[in-house]
């Protein structure tokens, strides 16, 4: 005795909830998957924000940092200047002091004077260098800094990619896998049918 028409049926309907049950499932993955992406990508787009920000206060603290050095290496070499005009200028006044003294004591103000000049000379030569050392070093170092904090941020940016990647790679074999189980369900199906005599195209 074959089939009768309740068991057609019956097939039927169970076919339907199976194929309906499969794709709902596959639906699911496919909405929650979407989510994960979205989420990832708005994460991505929130450290890029973080990461530019970083790096423009790195930059702010950098030059606040080379303009601190600056001003303080200036007032130094201020203070050399200041004071070598000042040994000058009572070299100066010795010379001035020593016109109309004896030819001796005029060349020896001259002399001193001459000496005075070059010892000035090379106080500042010394300052202006030791200047502009300290301001090489602290910009070496600042642009150092600098270039850690963009590495660090590019790092964290790497990351929140890999994580991207990750997810989308996750999602795609979730996918896939709700999707051959739906196309497995609809063979089972169609060989449940068959076996009720009921071949569908």
């Amino acid at each position: 005795m074959g089939p009768t028409k309740e068991d057609l049926d019956n097939a039927m309907i169970a076919g339907r909830a199976l194929l309906d049950e499969k794709k709902a499932a596959a639906e699911e993955v496919k909405r929650r998957n979407d989510q994960a992406i979205d989420a990832a990508v708005a994460a991505l787009e929130e450290t890029k924000l973080k990461v530019n920000s970083e790096i423009e206060d790195a930059k702010v603290d950098a030059q606040e940092t080379l303009d601190k050095i600056k001003a303080k290496e200036q007032v130094k070499l201020d203070a050399v200047k200041a004071r070598g005009e000042e040994e000058l200028n009572d070299a100066r006044e010795t010379c001035e002091e020593a016109k109309g003294k004896e030819d001796a004591e005029v060349e020896a103000a001259l002399v001193e004077f001459e000496a005075v000049k070059t010892k000035v000379e090379a106080d500042l030569a010394v300052a202006q260098k030791a200047c502009h050392d300290a301001f090489a070093k602290a910009k070496a170092k600042m642009h150092e800094a600098l270039a850690q904090a963009k590495k660090m941020g590019q790092d964290k940016l790497d990351e929140a990619s890999a994580e991207i990647e990750a997810i989308r790679v996750k999602a795609e074999s979730d996918f896939n896998a709700a999707k051959a189980a739906l196309e497995a369900a609809n063979v089972q199906v169609q060989s449940d049918l068959k076996a009720c005599s009921i071949i569908k195209a």
